[in-house]
């Protein structure tokens, strides 16, 4: 129990939380069908992270912050702009546009390993979550409340992060199904669709740029789709949709992570990586949700035969 406390506990509430926010987002993302956006910027943050590194050389989380929030944004920008000017479709406009930020970052940590900087790319990818812990003074009690008391900075953020985004869905939740739904009623009615999608996808940047130092491109896109696409298979309805996708999320989460760092494998001395683990358990979720999906739909059509 201390070494979960101590090794475990920051790491995994941090990351709960964390994909919580994403979670939230990616459902509206999916009903907008704009769910590859996550894709795309996540992985055109890229080049905006190394750029700050590169004219700083300093790997501060205030500077990785503001230079992938900065190349996150610019990329929406440049998908809206494709899309608008260019008639683009908005898949091939993401595709196109992270594609080619993705392939600049990864020049860019070439000539940064030119200049002898230490910049690992894996990091970039699978993110570092086993760098969260506590480790107590010397005499210190080791208990729960302790470890709450003495949270690492990372977890405060993902708190805040998940704060802000649910505040958010609160706040606007008629404004935004609405906008979701029925954009041509929305513009009748005073709304304004266009700066609400701006806000939106500066929304959706901050809050994937904060998940990525820890938890990395890949499960930052699999937080932001696959929960919501598997609850989307079991109910029409957006109320039910967010709970079973923060449902598939936390569960997700949580067994991904003891398979991965305490479960199995924990007793030969070895651990996997706790990102893919839970991207892997994310994807059986999904799967198990489009064979309970046919199921229903197969006895659904039987019953009315």
């Amino acid at each position: 129990m201390n070494s979960f406390l101590t090794l475990d506990f920051s790491a995994l509430l941090a990351i709960l939380f964390l994909g919580m926010a994403s979670t939230l987002l990616g459902n509206f993302l999916l009903l907008r069908k704009e769910s590859l956006i996550g894709d795309s910027i996540s992985h055109s943050v890229l080049p905006g992270i190394v750029l700050a590194y590169l004219f700083t050389d300093s790997r501060h989380v205030y500077v990785v912050f503001i230079g992938a929030l900065l190349a996150g944004l610019l990329s929406s920008l440049i998908i809206n702009w494709i899309i608008k000017f260019g008639r683009v479709e908005p898949g091939a406009a993401m595709g196109i546009v992270f594609s080619i930020f993705f392939a600049l970052g990864v020049l860019l940590i070439e000539q940064a390993s030119s200049r002898s900087l230490d910049l690992d790319a894996d990091c970039l990818l699978y993110g570092q979550l086993e760098t969260i812990f506590w480790l107590p003074k010397s005499g210190e009690e080791i208990n729960l409340i302790t470890a709450i008391i003495n949270l690492p900075s990372d977890v405060i953020a993902a708190v805040i992060n998940f704060i802000f985004v649910a505040s958010l869905l609160w706040l606007f939740w008629k404004e935004i199904i609405l906008i979701c739904f029925d954009p041509a009623s929305s513009y009748v009615l005073g709304l304004k669709p266009r700066l609400f999608d701006m806000g939106f996808l500066i929304v959706v940047t901050l809050s994937i740029v904060s998940s990525f130092k820890l938890v990395g491109s890949i499960l930052v896109i699999s937080l932001l789709i696959v929960p919501a696409a598997s609850a989307r298979l079991l109910t029409n309805r957006i109320n039910k949709q967010l709970f079973f996708s923060l449902l598939f999320a936390i569960v997700g989460i949580l067994l991904g992570y003891y398979l991965a760092v305490i479960g199995i494998f924990a007793p030969s001395g070895q651990s996997l990586n706790a990102a893919g683990m839970i991207s892997t358990i994310l994807g059986l979720q999904l799967l198990l949700a489009i064979i309970w999906s046919k199921y229903r739909n197969n006895k659904v059509t039987l019953a009315l035969n």
